[in-house]
């Protein structure tokens, strides 16, 4: 996760971030967190979202496409 976290932080300068709003939901709640340990001074807002709205439905989930 750290890879994908440096590329990430690369991405962001490379483009011109500098400050940003970050939204971390299911398999990029480690991603999201190491960003945040590493340049928390540059994130203006961390949204947590971890609440299903509706009934899980293997037939609608894109991991068993």
């Amino acid at each position: 996760m750290n890879k994908v976290t440096s590329q990430v932080i690369d991405l962001l300068d490379m483009i011109g971030v500098i400050n940003f709003r970050l939204a971390r939901h299911d398999c990029g709640v480690a991603i999201s967190d190491n960003i945040v340990n590493q340049i928390s001074h540059r994130v203006e807002l961390y949204v947590w979202s971890c609440l299903s709205l509706h009934n899980y439905d293997p037939r609608n989930s894109l991991h068993h496409q």
